[in-house]
């Protein structure tokens, strides 16, 4: 895309269809306007803004580099962007970006440990239990659900 009053048109056209766009047509705009690969591992959520930010980061302009460089940095704010751990009662950390792949129905299943809680299947969801039980449509426990509970070892 080129910037111009056609370019910013078209770039309104896009971003309208973003939000009723199925995985086929989020794949499609993808390779016609960005080309590279697909990021299927993210939830249609994410995908929707990633691919809506790109688009007008064409048209406009993206982030001047040394702008990115002092966000990074901390300079702008005052405070450095850390990454942050989500501890669990058993010990185990997720840190936010993880994606959790467990297989249900001879299907893989992909939910993504968010900051706030967990994206699956274009929801988020604050506890993996939930997550679980929207699979399954049965009480689990979500830990033990994804393999993230350590087994009781038998100590007699």
């Amino acid at each position: 895309m080129v910037a111009g009053s056609s370019a910013t048109g078209e770039l309104t056209t896009l971003l309208s269809r973003l939000e009723n766009a199925d995985a086929d047509d989020l794949r499609l705009l993808w390779r016609n306007h960005l080309g590279g690969r697909f990021p299927s591992h993210l939830p249609r959520w994410l995908l929707v803004r990633l691919l809506g930010y790109r688009l007008q980061a064409c048209v406009h302009g993206d982030l001047d580099p040394a702008l990115r460089r002092r966000l990074r940095q901390g300079t702008e704010t005052g405070v450095p962007f850390r990454v942050r751990s989500a501890v669990q009662t058993n010990g185990r950390v997720l840190t936010p970006g993880t994606l959790l792949v467990r297989e249900w129905k001879g299907k893989p299943e992909r939910v993504m440990v968010l900051e706030d809680g967990f994206a699956w299947n274009g929801q988020t969801w604050t506890s993996l239990s939930q997550v679980a039980k929207a699979m399954t449509g049965t009480h689990w426990n979500g830990h033990r659900f994804f393999g993230l509970q350590r087994k009781l070892q038998n100590t007699a």
